[in-house]
């Protein structure tokens, strides 16, 4: 099989190979964090035919936060079982290379979906985006909700990447929150860049925009801006520079001008979510 160019115009073509138990087939991507591939592994790990695997980058590996951090929220993902959370089925290190392995979710990410929609018809359904977004939230409560097997004590389970790009729907249908094992939570070993707000600046928080600290309610705030981005089939800040974005997105208060064609209950609850004051 033939590599897939990657995010950065790489293209990994020495596949499929080894890597371990497991077998890597194709190269999806490769991020700040590393590399991503579809992959096959053993079935007694995978309890599937397909897995993919996500790689810490070689240079990482050098750094002890970046292992505690990677390694302490490999354990936390494990713990984490929903029927919208794409679960960690494994998590290991080959040779000097850590990996975790996550279900494989055959389907299309709701970016891919929200733009093909927009070409279409220019958003979706109202009763759809409904749906949807009320399994993101299912799947956030029940992650913010959840303590250690262990201890019984809260996890502080934080995604920070809700985004379209971090949700697939497969083509059965199922609304799937993925990159859950590299969220950041209040069980992490150490930092790895004290004050930086990793993520999706479009989606974040007000106080995740300024570095400040988190809790789930960030979450929430990155969930009433897809399920918008759904409904009013255009992006939040829409015409905004990026160079303007840190500006607008760390102040908060800001509403695009098709919030206002929202329905009342609708334009209420995403209000509320969107408060640039966490505590209301």
């Amino acid at each position: 099989m033939r590599g897939r160019a990657s995010t950065n115009g790489d293209v990994d073509t020495d596949l499929p190979r080894r890597f371990g138990d497991y077998v890597l087939l194709e190269h999806l991507a490769h991020g700040g964090r590393g590399d991503v591939y579809v992959a096959v592994g053993p079935s007694a790990v995978s309890g599937r035919a397909t897995c993919v695997i996500k790689c810490l980058r070689a240079d990482l590996t050098a750094d002890k936060s970046y292992v505690a951090r990677f390694v302490e929220e490999a354990r936390i993902a494990v713990q984490l079982q929903h029927p919208h959370l794409a679960s960690v089925v494994d998590v290991g290190r080959v040779d000097a290379s850590y990996y975790l392995a996550f279900e494989h979710v055959v389907g299309r990410s709701l970016r891919e979906v929200i733009e093909r929609a927009g070409a279409e018809r220019g958003a979706l359904p109202p009763a759809v985006t409904v749906e949807l977004v009320c399994d993101l939230l299912a799947a956030l409560d029940y992650a913010h909700r959840r303590t250690n097997a262990q201890t019984g004590e809260p996890l502080g389970f934080v995604h920070r990447e809700v985004s379209p790009a971090s949700l697939m729907i497969s083509y059965e249908g199922e609304l799937k929150l993925t990159d859950v094992g590299l969220a950041r939570s209040t069980l992490e070993l150490e930092m790895t860049m004290p004050g930086a707000a990793p993520g999706r600046l479009a989606y974040q928080a007000p106080e995740q925009v300024r570095g400040g600290d988190v809790d789930g309610r960030a979450d929430l705030f990155a969930a009433a801006i897809v399920c918008y981005e759904l409904l009013a089939g255009e992006r939040f800040y829409a015409g905004r520079p990026p160079e303007k974005l840190w500006q607008v997105a760390g102040a908060g208060g800001f509403l695009p001008s098709g919030f206002a064609k929202l329905s009342p209950g609708l334009r209420s609850i995403l209000g509320r979510a969107l408060e640039p004051d966490a505590a209301q």
